[in-house]
């Protein structure tokens, strides 16, 4: 967990990650990344890398919600 500066944006998105599909991190290194499964069976199939990165380990493509959470956004970033 970190403490982010204002103005605060959030970035949801649904992104279905293909087998061995690899999602990469955010670029800015003020901005975080999590992600929930549509499936909560397949847990197993989502690997978070070293580097924030989501990766599909099974072998069927993965549907996931994915939210990017960045601090010091610029001003005319929409928040949700």
């Amino acid at each position: 967990m970190r403490d982010l500066a204002p103005p605060i944006s959030v970035l949801p998105r649904q992104v279905t990650l293909m087998p061995n599909q690899t999602l990469p991190a955010p670029a800015s290194p003020g901005a975080d990344q999590s992600a929930t499964l549509l499936d909560p069976q397949r847990l197993a199939d989502l690997r978070v890398g070293a580097d924030d990165s989501l990766r599909n380990a099974g072998a069927q493509p993965l549907d996931t919600h994915v939210v990017i959470v960045q601090g010091g956004a610029p001003a005319d970033t929409p928040v949700s």
